[in-house]
């Protein structure tokens, strides 16, 4: 990993930020360079979202990291310790913002709440049963028109490559716990995740039954559902597009927040557009928004 060329993102805006979106960045305070010199090879590397993860400080580099945090040397041994069995990941960007890096850096002996939202609780778990194994679809939330479910990235895991401090899904994320409905009584019963495609599909076979008829609302989260390539995102949508009462599709990501607004490619945009127009579902984003001093300069 390679962290110098501070000015990287900024180059990639420079090049690529349209005189409309410009002026409204500086009716707010936010002044984008208009020129800058090319700190690597290619001018292209910081907008293209798969370098990000690619190169984002994972728990392979705990030299690296003792070199950008100095202060968790006199804690080496136990943070070495902890970073053996936790999925580190700190994206590029983050790297370079010191008073927010931290929001990113694992908690040593912090316990999260386990299930805080009741989306593992046995009268929320809506699964599937194939060949004798019962598989996770989504949660759904009693009295609620909406409906959570958790994408997998295969493995029987959820995925996010961003490791935010305290995440609710951290046992799954980042410890790669299994998922585990949780039975009134306290006791766990693991199952499997399908992969993204197969599960929207099998939603979409239960929501599409009678006694679902007043669902019109999902809600695709995480892991971190943005790190889905555009092809599965097209299979995605194509199995979302048999739901018979199917009126508002929500995305819930992290993924403006943590930096890489990339990834909302043309591709990607055009995959939604095309989706609405031929199904008149709403689409909606419901996403974080930066602080102030993550502002692009």
């Amino acid at each position: 990993m390679k962290i110098e060329h501070s000015n990287m993102r900024a180059f990639w805006l420079a090049q690529n930020l349209n005189k409309e979106t410009r002026t409204l960045c500086e009716r707010n305070g936010i002044f984008i360079p208009t020129t800058s010199t090319n700190p690597i090879s290619s001018p292209d590397v910081w907008g293209d979202w798969k370098w990000h993860i690619k190169n984002r400080l994972s728990a392979n580099q705990i030299d690296y990291f003792h070199i950008l945090f100095p202060e968790y040397k006199t804690n080496q041994n136990s943070l070495n310790e902890y970073l053996k069995s936790y999925d580190l990941g700190i994206l590029p960007l983050n790297l370079q913002l010191p008073s927010g890096v931290r929001k990113f850096l694992p908690k040593t002996g912090f316990k999260p709440e386990p299930d805080p939202y009741g989306v593992q609780r046995v009268h929320s778990v809506i699964t599937h049963k194939e060949a004798g194994k019962k598989y996770y679809v989504t949660t759904h939330k009693p009295g609620y028109a909406t409906f959570l479910p958790i994408l997998g990235a295969g493995a029987n895991r959820l995925y996010c490559p961003i490791a935010c401090a305290g995440c609710y899904r951290g046992p799954q994320t980042r410890f790669n716990e299994p998922m585990s409905i949780i039975h009134a009584d306290g006791t766990k019963e693991s199952i499997l995740i399908p992969n993204p495609v197969l599960q929207i599909k099998w939603l979409i076979e239960k929501w599409n039954k009678p006694e679902y008829s007043h669902v019109y609302d999902i809600l695709l989260s995480g892991g971190e559902p943005m790190m889905l390539s555009n092809e599965i995102w097209e299979e995605v949508l194509l199995e979302l597009k048999q739901a018979k009462h199917l009126l508002n599709f929500r995305i819930c990501t992290g993924a403006l927040f943590l930096g890489i607004p990339f990834r909302f490619d043309d591709k990607f945009i055009a995959l939604l557009v095309k989706f609405r127009d031929e199904t008149g579902v709403q689409i909606k984003l419901s996403t974080h928004i930066s602080h102030p001093e993550t502002r692009y300069t």
